[in-house]
């Protein structure tokens, strides 16, 4: 279903690289890249902000949960956009089921 659905949006969006070398491709992949370490990054910080103002307490776990909460569902977001841009090439096949 996953993948008709794909194939279904990259074809009525006509997504492809306009590039005869794919450098577009590759740019997106930096990018996504850069922003999902940023995220890591941030993330970070904002859990040991979390645990450092709770001195250790209950509710540093509560916030570094928060926050871990947030940069998973931020990872995802990436890994779908991921997905998306480099549907129709080949290294979407490493991923079981949709290659």
């Amino acid at each position: 279903m996953l993948v008709q659905t794909a194939q279904t949006i990259t074809y009525l969006a006509d997504l492809e690289d306009p590039t005869s070398d794919g450098i577009v491709l590759t740019l997106i992949n930096f990018a996504i890249g850069f922003f999902a370490l940023a995220t890591i990054g941030v993330g970070g910080k904002f859990a040991f902000d979390a645990w450092s103002e709770a001195k250790g307490r209950a509710a540093a776990i509560k916030g570094i949960r928060e926050v871990g909460v947030g940069v998973l569902a931020l990872e995802a977001f990436y890994g779908l956009i991921f997905a998306g841009a480099n549907y129709g090439s080949n290294i979407m096949s490493i991923i079981p089921g949709l290659g």
